[in-house]
């Protein structure tokens, strides 16, 4: 089956090439000249996500049994906030845990999405195919526990980012480790009100 898209300037380019339709993977795609194409597919394509080798490639399955350790951790942190939100007095901080809870699972989706992309295989944990979460009595002791936990998942992304060769695993976990360090920041804030 042909594809072909619109270009901003009247023409148009086969994208048929894109899929090998033999195994259902994307190839490298043979784009046009860059002059040719509109400003916002040269936008899209400089986002980086278009599979490639260097993009959720086949060499990136080296990276596979960490994708799965990031989706676990990422949901037992949803989980744990999911619990502080519960736990908090005030409705400012019940809003902030909940907010951060849906940011840990965005990233537990994301890390699962890139794991599947690379390896053809679906993955997402459950409540109980993880490790129990164990929030302590204590709130302060939570918060301490969080502040300590976001501040090493900041340092472990980062570094994850700087050690992979796939340009679209680095992406992600860099703003991982940038939402990471927010969430220190937030928890940080709120321990110092205290």
């Amino acid at each position: 089956m042909e594809m072909e898209i619109g270009m901003n300037d009247g023409t148009t380019m086969d994208v048929t090439s894109l899929t090998d339709t033999s195994s259902g993977n994307v190839s490298d795609p043979q784009l046009p000249d860059q002059s040719v194409l509109n400003q916002e597919l040269r936008d899209f394509l400089s986002e980086g996500y278009i599979m490639s080798a260097d993009c959720f490639g086949s060499s990136s399955t080296q990276y596979a049994d960490r994708l799965m350790e990031f989706v676990n951790d990422e949901y037992s942190d949803h989980l744990y906030y999911q619990t502080l939100s519960r736990k908090a007095a005030a409705s400012g901080t019940r809003k902030l845990f909940k907010s951060i809870a849906a940011d840990e699972l965005l990233h537990s989706k994301r890390f699962a999405a890139a794991y599947f992309l690379i390896t053809g295989k679906r993955y997402f944990p459950t409540r109980t195919s993880i490790e129990p979460v164990v929030v302590p009595a204590s709130y302060i002791q939570a918060l301490r526990d969080r502040y300590l936990a976001e501040s090493r998942d900041a340092v472990k992304y980062r570094t994850f980012a700087q050690q992979t060769s796939d340009r679209c695993l680095k992406r992600i976990a860099e703003a991982t480790s940038n939402d990471e360090k927010q969430h220190a920041q937030d928890i940080l804030e709120l321990i110092q009100k205290m």
